[in-house]
């Protein structure tokens, strides 16, 4: 589409992959929503009741909108992005998918709790030194305290 529109080819090479993984996100977030309607671990039973009262939202692939995903049937028929593969749904994904699946998330997961400790280490320095913000110490002293 981009080419379409005859834009910059140096534009192409930086919004391609920001338009790609604003994709993926959009969608992993509606088949994260309907994950949640079919299983509903780790959920109080007062969230239960209220998702149970909502109408799921439908996940959107290239061919068109597939229906509310609130049973098993349906689930199935959840868009899944596998490494390495095309999408597919999650009723063909093989025990391998699955892992390869894991595997993403987990990266995603781990980068995520990285990012997290990091936050909890600048905000410990920001109490520890009684500053507004990292900034206000000096770099040769936050060198020392790195964990």
């Amino acid at each position: 589409m981009l080419r379409e529109l005859k834009a910059n080819p140096e534009a192409i090479d930086v919004l391609v992959p920001w338009i790609a993984d604003r994709v993926r996100a959009l969608m992993r977030g509606h088949a994260r929503d309907a994950e949640s309607i079919v299983f509903p671990r780790g959920r109080s039973p007062e969230e239960q009741r209220r998702r149970a009262g909502r109408k799921p939202r439908t996940v959107r692939k290239a061919t068109g909108k597939l229906p509310p995903v609130s049973t098993i049937r349906d689930l199935l028929a959840v868009p899944v992005l596998v490494p390495g593969k095309a999408m597919i749904t999650w009723g063909q994904m093989t025990a391998a998918d699955h892992d390869a699946r894991i595997g993403m998330l987990r990266k995603g997961v781990n980068g995520t709790m990285r990012t997290i400790e990091n936050h909890e280490w600048s905000k410990q320095q920001i109490l520890k030194h009684k500053v507004a913000c990292l900034n206000d110490i000096p770099e040769k002293t936050l060198e020392k305290e790195l964990p």
